[in-house]
């Protein structure tokens, strides 16, 4: 047998083997299904409640809302107040229980709604790695695909590439400012090459799974997971949070469609300085903070500005909102949830603080909240791996009035028309004055969700328990 029939063999034998392996997960993933629509017809002819797998919430009593708000805070971060676990954050250890949740919930997803995850699997694929033929062999292998993600990431981490299924780089990225003022460390990482490895592989999967627990199989929320577009840029946002109420930074100008539209000429003519947002964009990307005196002196000025940097795109240019004095720049991130019925429920508060620059997305310090009276009770060391040391000087400040920005959120949540937006991360900051706070914007919070529903089984039990109809 010469060379080339040898290696023709063991091409041969790889493949046969492969493809027995493709149809015994096929035959095993079959059997659960037949077996959990037995079990739920069962149920459904006897008239049994199905087994709980979790407390039910709380009525949060301090909260001036609807009946229908509910603390989900206390289980969901039960575990990442960090008070009795003992794993080291993101150790290989951390990351092999997290990917393994992750892995868990994929395949509650594929016994418990096959069609609908084969359907989210080929539309998630194509819109976020944006190769259809990869989108189509994701639904042919699906039973396989964790396999196949974890042999990409190992492959991308061996050559220093970034992994096809997450990335962060985008050729349409504009660079006006630094990159610590983006938050772009949420998603990197300076781990060792085996727990980097794995966390790679965490990251992408994770957010593959979380995607499709908030929107399921919806086109419209599966390709705002990747770029927003008119549902939920910052714009809609805005419309969403004035229309409940909320204070929002003052508008004083529209970049659209390669024109400016002036607002408020003599808010620029009077303000300090001004923030230029990129509406579709995220993690601080294209923001810049225009200085007066520094950057621009008229309206004129600001108008080149944006005809040098934002060509095509659009922007909202508002007032720089300044917090209160003994915070300093800080961000309240306030999680909400809507279950299939149609109440919203707070998940949890965790703020961002001691910035190097104008912007939280520079913070060196993050803490869980406790929602009653707003009191930084745990650090947030466990969210992701640039925040692993993060020191906690800021424990025990108190965030005064947390239950209105609480209200307002929630509120802001159910005002959101589309069904698929089933959990919102608010960014808001507490400010000098009656009004307490600004609401900066909203946002689908599939980054933020992955980061508590694959912290533990216990966790995302809870959260499929009360906000899918599993």
């Amino acid at each position: 047998m010469d060379i080339l029939e040898q290696v023709s063999y063991c091409l041969s034998t790889l493949l046969n083997s492969f493809v027995d392996v493709l149809l015994s997960s096929y035959k095993w993933t079959l059997l659960f299904v037949v077996v959990y629509k037995a079990v739920r017809f069962v149920f459904w002819v006897t008239g049994l409640p199905l087994p709980s797998v979790a407390r039910g919430p709380r009525a949060l009593e301090s909260l001036d809302v609807r009946g229908d708000t509910f603390l989900l805070a206390e289980q969901i971060n039960r575990d990442t107040t960090g008070q009795h676990v003992t794993r080291e954050w993101f150790s290989v250890r951390d990351l092999v229980h997290r990917s393994g949740v992750a892995v868990f919930a994929f395949m509650v997803a594929i016994v418990t709604a096959p069609c609908d995850f084969m359907i989210y699997t080929y539309h998630y694929m194509r819109i976020n790695t944006r190769r259809p033929l990869l989108a189509v062999s994701a639904v042919i292998f699906l039973p396989l695909w964790p396999v196949v993600m974890a042999i990409e990431t190992i492959f991308a981490k061996i050559l220093n590439k970034d992994s096809v299924f997450f990335d962060m780089e985008d050729e349409d990225t504009d660079e006006t400012i630094d990159e610590e003022d983006t938050g772009l460390q949420f998603f990197t990482d300076d781990l060792p090459l085996v727990a980097g490895t794995v966390f790679k592989f965490y990251q992408s999967f994770a957010y593959y799974m979380a995607n499709f627990y908030i929107v399921g199989t919806h086109l419209d929320g599966i390709q705002v997971t990747y770029w927003d577009t008119a549902h939920t840029d910052k714009l809609f946002w805005r419309s969403v949070l004035a229309g409940v109420g909320a204070k929002i930074p003052k508008s004083v100008a529209l970049w659209r469609d390669n024109t400016a539209k002036i607002e408020d000429r003599t808010a620029i003519d009077e303000a300090e300085e001004v923030l230029i947002k990129v509406t579709d964009s995220c993690l601080g990307i294209g923001d810049k903070f225009a200085v007066r005196g520094k950057d621009y002196e008229s309206t004129e000025d600001l108008t080149k500005i944006l005809k040098e940097n934002y060509q095509g795109k659009t922007c909202v240019v508002m007032e720089v909102v300044k917090p209160l004095p003994r915070l300093g720049v800080h961000s309240l991130d306030i999680l909400t949830a809507r279950d299939p019925n149609g109440h919203v429920q707070l998940l949890d508060v965790m703020v961002w603080t001691n910035t190097t620059t104008k912007s939280t997305h520079s913070a060196s310090e993050c803490y869980m909240l406790d929602v009653e009276d707003g009191t930084a009770v745990a650090s947030g060391r466990w969210y992701c791996p640039a925040y692993r040391n993060a020191p906690t000087p800021g424990l025990g400040t108190t965030y005064p009035e947390l239950h209105r920005a609480i209200d307002i959120a929630v509120r802001a949540h159910a005002a959101t028309p589309y069904p698929w937006a089933t959990a919102v991360g608010f960014d808001a900051m507490v400010v000098p004055g009656d009004e307490g706070f600004v609401f900066f914007e909203g946002n689908i919070a599939t980054s933020r969700l992955q980061r508590r529903i694959f912290f533990s089984f216990t966790n995302f039990l809870y959260y499929i328990r009360y906000l899918r109809c599993f």
